[in-house]
């Protein structure tokens, strides 16, 4: 399969900077270059879809630790802050970012 290529147990893929975060029916999600501290933090997700490795696609976040949001930034700027619920993807970024 396809997404056996990309397990975060695959030796090669732990030298990258990618660190795996969760995976949901469809896709595996990972960031990298987390920065900031206090409050604010930024970094990159990588969304990898299960069918089709080839079609991933990243975006940068913002994270809120203090509001438990998360926003991202598109070509034409940041989006709206959505607070994130508990056991959801970016429940699970926001752990991992602000812990």
């Amino acid at each position: 399969a396809i997404s056996a290529l990309f397990s975060p147990n695959d030796p090669v893929f732990a030298k990258s900077r990618w660190i795996w975060v969760t995976e949901s029916e469809t896709s595996n999600f990972y960031m990298k270059d987390i920065k900031g501290n206090g409050t604010l933090r930024r970094f990159e997700r990588q969304v990898v879809p299960k069918k089709d490795a080839t079609e991933r696609w990243t975006v940068t976040a913002q994270a809120n630790c203090a509001t438990w949001s998360l926003r991202f930034k598109y070509t034409d700027g940041w989006d709206d802050w959505d607070e994130m619920l508990p056991g959801t993807i970016g429940d699970d970024e926001l752990i991992m970012v602000c812990n």
